[in-house]
């Protein structure tokens, strides 16, 4: 696997467990704490910083009570969406559908520069 493509995938896999945990409304905080991981990992994954294990993957989907395959299986799709963008893109979320409880499609757009100012802070 390229580089490339692991560090599409990590950013894709973060949108994916944004989009199911905001999709339950529940902070990074409360996930971490149904699955017994730091706030701070889950930020880290949510961010594409690291990539999880199977055994992580298997304990989020237990967390967030969904099937870990797919958490795996959506964000091989985001990953799949933006293969066409460049290694700079990543997974921007669009609001989650409150009353269906899927979240809606995700659109990729260019990432902030190194140590650019989001809205949770320096990155």
């Amino acid at each position: 696997m390229s580089r490339h493509t692991c560090e599409s995938l990590k950013k894709a896999f973060g949108a994916a467990l944004r989009e199911a945990r905001t999709a339950r409304g529940l902070s990074q905080e409360e996930l971490a704490l149904r699955g017994d991981f730091d706030r701070t990992y889950i930020s880290l994954l949510e961010l594409g910083k690291r990539m999880p294990t199977i055994g992580v993957v298997k304990d989020l989907g237990a967390a967030l009570n969904t099937a870990p395959g797919q958490l795996v299986a959506r964000a091989l799709a985001l990953e799949a969406a933006c293969a066409g963008g460049s290694s700079t893109t990543q997974h921007r979320l669009a609001p989650a559908q409150a009353e269906s409880g899927q979240a809606a499609p995700t659109q990729c757009a260019p990432a902030r520069p190194a140590g650019a100012v989001g809205p949770q802070g320096r990155e």
